[in-house]
């Protein structure tokens, strides 16, 4: 990393590259699943849902697998300093979405893939191979496991939605910097 990419204190500026396109690649697929997850849970049994089903079961394990490329390269690059304008509460909220987004999308494809488990249902990874049951069949722990995955669900929706707007208001009223930090190029 080149000094003008630094502050003072020696942290980044912006984040790093990979860490920007895998932002961007998980918002785009995570933007994907949560209407294919309200529109599945809404279907008739059928092979159309039972379709939808499948690629949302495939996304959630892309987007576990991104969230842990994400997190270890957060780890070896580190995350820029705030930005010096940024108001205690502005940090203290970005940081706790930062980390509780990070926790659910960490954990809502577990969660998925323990219900579909207890189902008794298989996961196939776009044809490629099946994924190993997490536990045995047990249709009461699929329902409980089912209402997390969809409590997670929303919530991530909830949470998506804030730092989105948080981005919006950051790049085009605040026009603080903080937005360019991740826009990739930026």
């Amino acid at each position: 990393m080149s000094a003008a990419a630094q502050d003072i204190s020696g942290r980044r500026q912006s984040y790093s590259a990979t860490s920007k396109w895998l932002h961007w690649i998980m918002a785009i697929i995570v933007i994907g699943m949560i209407p294919a997850g309200i529109i599945m849970s809404k279907m008739p049994k059928g092979p159309e849902r039972l379709m939808i089903f499948g690629y949302h079961t495939e996304f959630g394990i892309v987007i576990l697998l991104l969230v842990i490329w994400r997190f270890l390269t957060r780890l070896r690059h580190g995350t820029p300093a705030p930005v010096a304008t940024l108001s205690s509460f502005e940090r203290v909220a970005s940081t706790s979405a930062t980390h509780l987004l990070y926790l659910l999308l960490f954990l809502m494809p577990l969660i998925g893939w323990l219900a579909i488990s207890a189902l008794g249902a298989h996961i196939s990874f776009f044809g490629l191979f099946h994924l190993p049951a997490l536990m045995p069949k047990d249709p009461a722990a699929a329902k409980i496991l089912f209402l997390l995955h969809k409590i997670g669900g929303i919530s991530i929706l909830v949470l998506a939605s804030a730092h989105i707007l948080a981005a919006l208001y950051h790049g085009l009223v605040k026009r603080d910097g903080v937005f360019s930090r991740m826009w990739p190029g930026g």
